[in-house]
Parts: structure tokens; sequence; C-alpha cells
């Protein structure tokens, strides 16, 4: 979950404050003073007209930047948006958080060999490993994909239904 974000008055673009060295995949969901939001395109908003002004009802996620769009533009007054998103790491990232490290660190390792195996001419290459690593890798990527839309963890238990 994100900071939240106050509204300005005729303002409906804005900086997502997103830690350092992460960037914003996607918009799970938003709330504005208490109502959930619908998360849609930037094109979509841009097809309603930016202009409108009103209480929000959506917001979307700015491709290839740290910024929502939200429609219609708040009005005067104040109210705050909260955002529950998906991270990772940018591609200038120095430092991956130690939550990430730790629940990925199979499928970094995974990809990291992938990508020293494939290195042709070298002591260490090995296609055939290099293929098979990367197949892990993007197991993994897919998993990692199927976490973040569903916000649900791989390691959530459900309970047994009771026979009676």
């Amino acid at each position: 979950r994100l900071e939240d974000i106050v509204y300005e008055p005729a303002v409906n673009e804005y900086d997502l404050p997103a830690p350092d060295g992460a960037t914003v995949e996607e918009i799970l969901w938003a709330r504005s003073s208490g109502n959930v939001l619908s998360t849609c395109s930037a094109e979509a908003i841009f097809t309603a007209g930016e202009t409108v002004e009103g209480t929000p009802q959506a917001v979307a996620l700015k491709s290839l930047s740290n910024t929502c769009l939200v429609w219609p533009t708040p009005e005067g007054g104040s109210g705050t948006l909260g955002l529950y998103v998906v991270l990772a790491p940018s591609r200038t990232a120095n430092e991956v958080p130690d939550q990430l490290a730790d629940r990925w660190h199979d499928a970094i390792i995974a990809g990291a060999r992938a990508e020293l195996m494939s290195t042709i001419g070298m002591p260490w290459s090995n296609p055939q490993e290099a293929e098979r690593q990367t197949m892990i890798f993007w197991d993994f990527v897919a998993e990692a994909r199927r976490e973040a839309t569903s916000g649900r963890h791989a390691e959530l238990r459900i309970a047994p239904h009771r026979f009676l």
C-alpha cells in the first residue's frame, strides 16, 4: 500500500509515492474518501475527457511512469486517494528489499544461472542447462504475476471442509 495522495483542486495527474528503486507495475485497487474506485486504462480516461470535474470514480496507471490519472478530475476541496499496487524493482535499482530477495531467491538464482550458462565460449557455458534454468525462471515469473493479480500469496492455507 502506498502513502495516501492528497487531492489538489483541478489536478487529475499525480506522482505515485513508490519506494526508492521501485516502479509501480499495476494498480490493484484504489479508495477515495471511503469509496472504491474502478481501475481502467489511461486511454479510457483520455477518451472520457480529462477536464470533467466531479467526485473521483476511476483511476489509471500512466504507462512508463510512476504517475496515475484520476477521473473525473477532483473538484475543489480536499480528499485523499489510497492505492494498493504491485511494485517491481526498477531497472536502475542497486538493491532489492530483503522481503523480495527472500521470497524470490530461487527465481533470482535461476535467472542468473540462465544468463551465465548462455554465455558462449566460456568454460561455464552450457546451452542445455541455460534453457532449463530459463524455463524455471519463467515459471517463477508466472507465479509472481498470479500472486500480483490475485493479491494472494502462494503459501496461503485454506481450511478443509468438514464432513458431517
